[in-house]
């Protein structure tokens, strides 16, 4: 069993290894005890689903199967899983969600959000990682079920204080400061505390539309935090687009760009106001350094959309004039 935990977790073209080391200790067992074992898990694949230590093992083949990138493979052994959990109580409900979150992520691969949700919704609440209840918003907010969504969002909040993303959609969908801040401070440290007012009153003064207000909270925020930090960077930025200061923004998602040139948040932006404003040379490396970083993501494909536009312009762009003498 270490044998094939090792070999799984060696990563892609070692799964069909693991699967055969598996079978020959399957093999070896008496036979009432196959038997047994048959009837609990099928007889067929790797492992055993009628031990805690098969279940251990089916999902570290499941794990590996994602690795591949064979997500469907990898649902059929997980649904394995689960059924052997639910007929023989083998583990606690935290190890049951975290096989059901890993179940949901693969019907995601698959572009299935609704078995997605659907395997999310059974996990009990109190079992439900960060990642689960943020998942479980957005896809409650695009259907427009709102009242869950806000639920959901609590609970990431209670999960991370400093879950932005909860913030600044609860701000959104209405709440108020206080019942923003009830949620994130409560043992809070006192820098903590300085950092997550701030934070509440720029999402909401972005929200009441008092855009000056909030760039002045952002610029404290980079102030208390340090001139790195990209969230504020990025809320920075957004807030000049919003007071209509091009120059400026485009200055600081060019910082944002230096800090990590492999970060891809709001790169889409930069690139489209690097496209107007037909600063070429600079688009065509932002293209270039998104694509080398995450090729699937949106953004890279609006930067690259945006770069072989500028190539079809380049030839009528005027030459710069010449250097005073």
């Amino acid at each position: 069993a270490a044998q094939a935990a090792q070999l799984w977790e060696a990563g892609a073209g070692d799964t069909e290894a693991a699967e055969l080391l598996l079978n020959v200790v399957r093999a070896s067992r008496a036979k009432q005890q196959q038997q047994r074992h048959t009837r609990a898990c099928g007889g067929s694949g790797p492992g055993c689903a009628c031990t805690a230590e098969g279940c251990v093992l089916l999902v570290a083949h499941a794990d590996a199967l994602v690795r591949d990138g064979e997500h469907r493979r990898a649902l059929c052994v997980l649904e394995r899983v689960l059924c052997a959990y639910g007929a023989a109580q083998l583990a606690d409900a935290g190890t049951v969600a975290a096989v059901r979150l890993r179940a949901a992520r693969c019907h995601l691969r698959l572009n299935d959000e609704y078995a997605a949700m659907r395997t999310l919704e059974a996990v009990p609440a109190a079992s439900r990682t960060l990642a689960a209840h943020l998942t479980l918003a957005r896809y409650y907010r695009r259907n427009n079920l709102l009242r869950e969504c806000t639920k959901e969002f609590e609970a990431a909040l209670r999960k991370c204080r400093f879950c932005v993303e909860a913030i600044a959609a609860l701000t959104d969908l209405g709440s108020k400061a206080e019942a923003l801040k009830a949620l994130c401070l409560g043992g809070a440290s006192e820098a903590e505390s300085a950092a997550l007012v701030r934070i509440i009153a720029a999402h909401i003064s972005v929200k009441e539309g008092r855009y000056a207000e909030a760039l002045a909270t952002w610029e404290a925020l980079i102030a208390l935090l340090g001139a790195d930090d990209r969230y504020c960077l990025q809320q920075k930025a957004k807030c000049l687009l919003l007071l209509n200061r091009r120059l400026l923004a485009s200055g600081t998602l060019e910082r944002l760009h230096t800090i990590d040139p492999d970060a891809q948040g709001m790169m889409d932006v930069y690139a489209l106001l690097l496209y107007e404003d037909r600063h070429f040379a600079v688009l065509h490396s932002l293209a270039h350094d998104l694509t080398r970083a995450n090729p699937g993501r949106p953004e890279c494909w609006v930067a690259a959309a945006c770069s072989a536009a500028a190539r079809g312009q380049a030839e009528k762009v005027p030459p710069p004039p010449p250097p005073p003498p």
